[in-house]
Formats: structure tokens, sequence, C-alpha cells
């Protein structure tokens, strides 16, 4: 690629860019222009009111309905995938992929849970009871015990794997146990979660300027793009 080819593309790269910061612009003017006008009407403080109600209810059922809804699912998916292993005959790949399938189903439903129970134990800091907090624990350790359960699965059917989730150094041995192929779609799905997050905390600031949540909030996500973005460069240097 020569010089003016470069110019050609970064010139056509540009028009977009204006183009989406004009329109983005607009649309947070507007945006702002609504809330401003809206700030202090008693709808909305009726709506706030109701909502800040709902919200103080909802909360302490919060870890339990997390557990239900999420946690024992993955209980009874993982019983399944252990049946399917014990009637797997150690060399049919469809019956290996479906539990695999599986496995990575009940480590999403853990993956979620547990971020969303320290959330419910987080709004209720202030007025947490005994009992909330060991729902809280018990939440916790269900799912470490789901993770370990499965990655022992996994291991099972994968003898060249290592590593324990109840291990500090579990993500860095289970990765170096990986072969090329599996380290390489690490390496793509790791990628892909940077820009994913890259753009989340760019949107979240965008809603915290707008919506006028103070300094410490925006400094929180600001600080998390800047972790994201230096670790990167840091790693991809090396």
């Amino acid at each position: 690629m020569n010089h003016k080819e470069l110019k050609k593309e970064n010139r056509k790269a540009l028009k977009i860019l204006i183009i989406v910061m004009i329109l983005s612009g607009l649309g947070g003017g507007i945006l702002g222009t609504a809330l401003s006008l809206l700030e202090g009407s008693t709808f909305v403080e009726h709506l706030q009111t109701m909502a800040k109600q709902m919200f103080q209810v909802m909360i302490p059922w919060g870890i339990p309905v997390t557990m239900l809804a999420f946690q024992l699912p993955a209980i009874v998916l993982l019983g399944n995938a252990r049946k399917k292993y014990k009637n797997w005959d150690g060399e049919e790949e469809k019956t290996a992929e479906i539990i695999d399938k599986i496995l990575n189903t009940v480590l999403f439903l853990c993956n979620l849970s547990v971020p969303l129970c320290i959330f419910f134990m987080s709004c209720m800091r202030k007025r947490m009871t005994v009992i909330e907090f060991i729902e809280f624990l018990i939440s916790v350790f269900i799912a470490m015990g789901i993770q370990q359960k499965s990655v022992d699965l996994i291991r099972l059917m994968n003898p060249e794997k290592k590593g324990s989730v109840y291990d500090f150094q579990f993500q860095r041995k289970w990765f170096e146990s990986c072969d090329e192929a599996e380290q390489k779609k690490v390496g793509e799905a790791s990628y892909k979660s940077y820009k994913i997050t890259q753009m989340s905390c760019m949107i979240l600031w965008l809603i915290l300027y707008i919506l006028d949540a103070g300094v410490l909030p925006i400094f929180v996500v600001l600080l998390i793009l800047v972790i994201s973005s230096v670790s990167y460069m840091i790693e991809a240097m090396k």
C-alpha cells in the first residue's frame, strides 16, 4: 500500500467518524435538553419515588431469586451432563460436543449469578441482616462448587487439562494446558472481550455524563477503560 492509498483510506474513515460524532453530539444534546426540561417535574418525581420503593422491596429477594433463576438450572444441567458422560464410550464426538455445550451453559449461568449476588449484597450493605449475609455466602459457595464439578468433568474428558477452580493460579494453569488451537481461540475471545469492554465503558461514560451522575461514577468507569487499555498495550508490547 502506497502513501496515496493510505491517505484515501484515512479520508474515507474520517468522513464516517465525523458524521457519527455529529449525530452523537446532536442526540446527546437533544437528550440532555429533554432531561433538563423534565427535571423537577411532578410526574418525573412520582416515577422516581415509585421506582425507588419498588427497588427497596425487590432488593432483599435478589439473592434467593438469582440462585433459583441461575444456579438451580445450572445444577440440573450439570446432572444431565454427568449422566451423559457415564453413558459415553469415550470416542463418540457428537456426545462429547453435547456434553461440552451443556457444561459451557453451566459455567455461563454461574458466571452470571455471582456478579448479580454481589450487586444485591452491595445494595443491602447498610441494612443487611445475618440471614441475608449467609444467603450471599451460600450462593458464592454453590457457584464455586458447580464450577469445580464442571471443570472436573471437563478434565475427565480431556486428561491433558490442568487446574482447580479453588487454585488462585487456575486460569494460568488451564491456559497453559490448552493446545495451540485452543489458545488461539482464547486469544480471539479475549480480544473481542477487550473491544466490548472499551465500547461499553464509553457508552456508560456517555450515559453517566448526560445524567450528571457525579465525578466518582465517571471516574470509576474511565479508570476501568484506562486499566483495560494499558494492560492490553503492555501485554502486546511484550
